[in-house]
């Protein structure tokens, strides 16, 4: 092989290098933009996957159905975009918290008995809230710096909230609200829970500390957002 034949080869290895290098950043623009313009449908699977939502609840047998037969599309529309558009860590983060909202889910919309308790609940939720909706929620937006003490803060601010239910749709519903969570955020935050450490974090002193951020608008948007944190 003699001297032209070499950098011939050399030259056109470098323009290979440098064409891969330029298909490989727009394949990677192309990827992010294609996960961001996901976002809004996203954000509507994660509404229908769960039964608490930041509207009306399913408070008859035919909206309760109709959850039951369609979050097992919502979930794999959001499989596919954690999949999709998360690293390797944050996914596996995100599926945890996935299957263990799935598996709530599923033993409500198993059981004929359950289905009714959470009727019942829903129905007694929408009744409170048409006086300050989602007021509990917006609340825990706010504070999520304090995650520890202010999860505890949601679940106090929610039990008053249904304090006119009965006494087992209350606990129903927030059990509800814990399994949706996950082992990992109860079992964090609950040292937490009625701790002199409350008094430290978390408590907004002002503005400065409310999230200037995106607003999750789905609970389960609030848990991602916690769950990555």
């Amino acid at each position: 092989m003699n001297l032209t034949e070499l950098n011939w080869i050399i030259s056109l290895i470098i323009i290979l290098i440098s064409i891969t290098n330029v298909h490989g950043h727009r394949e990677k623009k192309s990827y992010e933009e294609e996960c961001e313009n996901e976002e809004e449908m996203v954000e509507l699977c994660a509404r229908d996957f769960l039964i608490y939502t930041n509207e009306t609840m399913a408070e008859t047998e035919t909206e309760m159905d109709t959850f039951c037969r369609i979050y097992k599309d919502k979930e794999r529309c959001l499989r596919d975009h954690s999949n999709k558009c998360l690293s390797h860590s944050a996914n596996q983060a995100i599926m945890e918290l996935i299957r263990t909202i799935s598996n709530k889910n599923r033993a409500i919309c198993s059981s004929k008995q359950r289905r009714n308790v959470q009727i019942r609940s829903n129905r007694c939720l929408n009744q409170q809230r048409s006086q300050k909706p989602n007021y509990c929620y917006n609340k825990f937006v706010q504070r999520i710096h304090g995650i520890h003490h202010n999860y505890h803060e949601f679940l106090t601010c929610f039990r008053n909230q249904l304090k006119t239910c009965a006494h087992d749709l209350i606990n129903n519903l927030l059990r509800l609200i814990q399994n949706y969570s996950g082992e990992t955020l109860n079992y964090v935050c609950r040292e937490y829970k009625n701790s002199n450490k409350c008094q430290n974090i978390g408590l907004i002193k002002d503005d400065d500390d409310i999230i200037n951020e995106t607003r999750p608008q789905t609970f389960f948007s609030l848990l991602v957002k916690i769950y990555l944190s």
